[in-house]
């Protein structure tokens, strides 16, 4: 007896797969050749889940692929970058004083313009979940019920919300950690998941108390003072006083930027560029070293 599913692999490829119910192999097969593309042993099942699709959709019809530009370049699985400007040889983990949970929009699994996943690959405990405008996943409704945690949406203010609004995720003395919700998307799409989910219509919401300048151009932005998904998070943790957190993020976001434009320019990479140096003591167990990101190279536009 063999079990079916479907999903959307990080190239935007519709893939249906199975496995025997005795979990001895599995394997996927690609919806518009029709040819098998790949056999794993059982115990990879939930890896090829987590890790090698962008998200799954079981029994559901497939969506219209992912066509944008650069969508049939090869990528690596984790960073969705080119081989050539791999940067998971920089990718380091940190426990920090808070933790985030991503709701993505589904458009964004696949682009490897996204920066959640920076989040994930960093800050330790980051949950990066499908939003779903009527039906919110058991993952997220537990995280919600967690008394361990203190959920808060980050978002702009605005005075149809102001009674939600507040300055700190937890009061003195409060033990509860910290649990920011980012709407993983483009803006419009993040003020739709904000505006159209009732079960997020209690929680309390936080913004940015200072104003930055993004250092992201890789999409257009609506205004000046947008930020991406990373930053946003990497302005968080500095606003909770996690300053090592904060950097090790702020550099891992600055070798993105670094590797994206080497990638879109087909230029040389910068092997001494602050933010690898910083990350590499990081990996080595070195201690006491710290991350200006001032030090770094000003980055061109890329819109």
């Amino acid at each position: 007896m063999v079990q079916a599913f479907s999903y959307i692999n990080l190239k935007g490829c519709y893939c249906a797969g199975a496995y025997s119910v005795d979990e001895t192999c599995i394997f996927a097969v690609d919806q518009q050749s029709c040819e098998k593309v790949g056999v794993r042993p059982a115990a990879a099942y939930s890896l090829l889940l987590s890790d090698e699709v962008a998200m799954s959709i079981a029994c559901q019809p497939p969506r219209r692929p992912f066509q944008a530009r650069g969508s049939r370049m090869v990528r690596c699985e984790n960073c969705l970058l080119t081989p050539r400007t791999c940067i998971c040889d920089f990718r380091h983990q940190v426990s920090a004083q808070a933790r985030f949970c991503l709701l993505t929009h589904r458009k964004e699994f696949y682009k490897p313009t996204n920066t959640g996943r920076l989040i994930e690959h960093t800050i330790a405990g980051t949950e990066v979940l499908e939003w779903s405008r009527l039906e919110p996943c058991e993952r997220l409704l537990r995280l919600l019920a967690d008394p361990s945690l203190a959920a808060c949406i980050v978002f702009p203010p605005a005075p149809d919300y102001a009674h939600r609004m507040i300055s700190q995720p937890v009061m003195e003395g409060d033990p509860r950690t910290p649990l920011f919700i980012i709407l993983d998307g483009t803006w419009r799409q993040a003020r739709r998941i904000f505006r159209h989910s009732d079960y997020l219509s209690s929680l309390p919401v936080i913004s940015l108390q200072q104003a930055s300048n993004s250092r992201y151009h890789l999409r257009k932005k609506i205004e000046d003072n947008q930020l991406c998904t990373a930053e946003v998070a990497i302005a968080m943790l500095k606003q909770i006083g996690d300053t090592t957190s904060a950097q090790a993020l702020d550099a891992y976001f600055d070798v993105f930027n670094e590797h994206y434009r080497a990638s879109r320019l087909n230029r040389p990479i910068c092997p001494d560029q602050p933010a690898k140096l910083y990350l590499q003591a990081l990996r080595a167990g070195e201690s006491g070293c710290t991350y200006d990101q001032s030090t770094a190279q000003p980055e061109s536009d890329m819109a």
